[in-house]
């Protein structure tokens, strides 16, 4: 039900998606995953997976808009990788660290605009340190897999096609 749900909302509405390089590295030494505030042991086939399917949604998905930070926009968040903030019209939360019971939703109508103003600054931003070229965030999600996964068979190059 979560797949095709997730795979309706993929195919049918715009997805702006703003995400830190440091993630991807991550996944590969952690080994975990976060779904929907649950953590999940990956075994190498999952974590190569999961690579293949965000992949998949940088370069299939014309409606789905992907850009990569490098380096930190929060200077005091600087060494925390699972702050994560989700907007959208039906439900918005924030969530800044890893205890459980940790998501902070957003029902106040100016916290809600103020986080969105903030999306949009930095969406907008020309700053050189966040990536908007589809074929750049592909090529470094190519490189995470190919140094963890180079010896078990041969991927794809990392292009958009």
């Amino acid at each position: 039900s979560v797949y095709r749900m997730t795979s309706r909302i993929i195919e049918e509405s715009d997805i702006r998606i703003l995400i830190y390089k440091t993630i991807f590295y991550n996944l590969i030494v952690e080994r975990k995953i976060d779904f929907y505030n649950c953590k999940i042991q990956l075994n190498a086939r999952q974590q190569k997976r999961c690579l293949e399917y965000f992949m998949d949604l940088v370069c299939n998905h014309p409606n789905v808009q992907v850009y990569m930070i490098e380096g930190r926009i929060i200077t005091d968040l600087e060494y925390n990788d699972r702050h994560c903030l989700f907007l959208s019209e039906m439900v918005s939360y924030l969530r800044l660290d890893e205890a459980q019971n940790n998501l902070l939703l957003i029902n106040r109508v100016d916290m809600r605009e103020k986080f969105s103003k903030t999306f949009e600054v930095i969406w907008k931003s020309e700053e050189k340190g966040i990536v908007k070229n589809k074929e750049v965030i592909a090529a470094n999600i190519q490189h995470v897999m190919q140094g963890i996964f180079a010896e078990k068979e041969a991927l794809t190059d990392g292009t958009c096609v």
